[in-house]
């Protein structure tokens, strides 16, 4: 059987970079604006299975509610 390689987690200074990238491109290639194609409704329930700053966690909460 093949081996997989242990995955280690992001560092803190990776991180801090990527979330620098994001409000850089974020105003040009804006993650809400693709949140416009998927017909959510309020009510819906909604799984999140990246991780993450919380790019599209936090605009798809304010779409579907408590």
């Amino acid at each position: 059987m093949a081996s997989v390689k242990e995955l280690k987690p992001e560092s803190d200074a990776i991180y801090r970079l990527n979330i620098w990238f994001y409000k850089l491109t974020d105003p040009i290639w804006n993650p809400r604006r693709l949140l416009k194609e998927i017909p959510l409704k309020e009510g819906m329930t909604v799984l999140d299975y990246g991780c993450g700053p919380g790019r599209y966690t936090l605009p798809v909460a304010k779409l579907v509610g408590a």
